[in-house]
């Protein structure tokens, strides 16, 4: 040993050849001794009921957000099943407001004649039929009522393009010919 108290490094009881031979020197009963001892047992125990623990955790996990699911869509279906409850009812008053507008139409159709309107208007809102002097009659000349406008082309009679009328234009402006 040296003076620090360090130990010693004995090499002359190594074997050099089966250095990087894995086999060698290898106990292949260790593992099965180690998982036959009592502390194994103990730990392979505990190590089961964590596992069966996070089982457990995550069957509870993904059974209740499957039973969300299903109360979500449930809610959903009861919703559209309510709303279509709800158009039908719409629907069905809307069929009798229409029958109700179409008799009432057809009363007012039945009920109205010439001579009922004279007569309301004479006794309940207070007409009178106008005077001879109050009657002015206009003629009307019968007349064409189609207009046609009058057609123009745009199309010069020397066939240049719009863009050198322009550009000529725009000489004539500036005075440069």
């Amino acid at each position: 040993m040296n003076s620090a108290g360090a130990r010693e490094l004995h090499t002359e009881d190594y074997d050099y050849d089966h250095a990087y031979d894995y086999g060698y020197d290898f106990d292949y009963d260790y593992e099965e001794r180690i998982e036959q001892s009592p502390e194994f047992a103990v730990l392979r125990e505990l190590k089961i009921k964590r596992n069966n623990a996070k089982v457990k955790a995550n069957l509870v996990i993904k059974v209740s957000i499957i039973i969300i699911l299903g109360l979500i869509i449930a809610f959903r279906y009861a919703s559209i099943t309510e709303l279509g409850y709800k158009v039908n009812a719409m629907q069905n008053q809307l069929d009798e407001i229409k029958a109700e507008n179409s008799r009432l139409e057809t009363n007012i159709a039945r009920q109205m004649n010439l001579a009922e309107i004279s007569e309301i208007a004479i006794n309940e809102l207070g007409m009178q039929k106008p005077q001879s002097y109050q009657i002015v009659r206009i003629n009307v000349v019968p007349t064409d009522q189609t207009e046609i406008h009058e057609m123009k082309f745009t199309k010069d009679e020397n066939n240049t393009p719009w863009y050198k009328n322009v550009l000529d234009e725009i000489k004539a402006f500036l005075g440069i010919c």
